[in-house]
């Protein structure tokens, strides 16, 4: 796992940081190698992570990877996702059991995207879009991602006012279609209790694009003009 202790080793460094303070939350992407252009896009993912003892949980994330004035940019979205969405989570986490939405769900992710944003504890996401081509050693060598075509790794830092200082997910995506993501997943969040304390899942994920087959306004406009 990215060298699971170096992993947890870093983690466990940045959470000695002093949490920043402030109202807006920063974003920043790196992107390193050949990046396929169909990534592009609004994405739901769903991973089915497992902890050591072999409890399940589904870990959802939502981003649009799209075009910047440099490069491409990962952007995590703001918006709550549906309670209807969340409740269901939280009954298949308590029945130890997966979940996987239907359409209705990501209907309804797609339609709600750009509600207001949600008050949450997050002050900075520095996120990594890394081609196989671009892989460092420990991308190269992980478990998560040694072998798939493309490596997205987020990392979110709070100010732990939740009692969470930071959470750290990698994405190893081994297929993809236009319309979906898949590959295998590494999660760590770190709680704090009395300490620091690493808790981390692994698995699977597929992430489902939420844009397919919309069109600009402009296309839109001219649509019924085609000859």
């Amino acid at each position: 796992m990215v060298r699971r202790s170096r992993l947890l080793a870093l983690v466990a460094m940045l959470v000695t940081t002093a949490a920043v303070s402030g109202d807006a939350l920063v974003q920043t992407t790196e992107v390193h190698g050949q990046i396929p252009d169909d990534v592009v896009g609004r994405w739901f993912a769903v991973a089915q992570g497992k902890l050591a003892s072999g409890a399940l949980r589904t870990i959802l994330g939502a981003w649009e990877i799209r075009r910047g004035p440099e490069h491409l940019e990962l952007v995590l979205r703001r918006a709550p996702l549906p309670k209807t969405i969340t409740d269901a989570v939280q009954a298949a986490g308590t029945g130890g059991h997966e979940w996987h939405p239907e359409d209705s769900d990501l209907r309804a992710v797609r339609d709600s995207w750009d509600a207001p944003p949600a008050a949450d504890d997050r002050v900075e996401v520095a996120s990594r879009i890394v081609g196989a081509d671009a892989f460092t050693p420990e991308l190269a060598s992980d478990a998560v991602t040694k072998g798939s075509e493309l490596a997205i790794v987020i990392d979110e830092r709070m100010t732990g006012a939740q009692h969470v200082a930071r959470t750290t997910s990698v994405y190893g995506v081994r297929h993809r279609t236009p319309t979906r993501l898949g590959g295998t997943f590494v999660g760590t969040t770190v709680a704090i209790v009395f300490t620091a304390v690493p808790i981390t899942f692994t698995g699977d994920f597929e992430a489902y694009r939420l844009d397919a087959g919309s069109r600009s306004w402009f296309e839109r406009l001219f649509s019924g003009c085609r000859r």
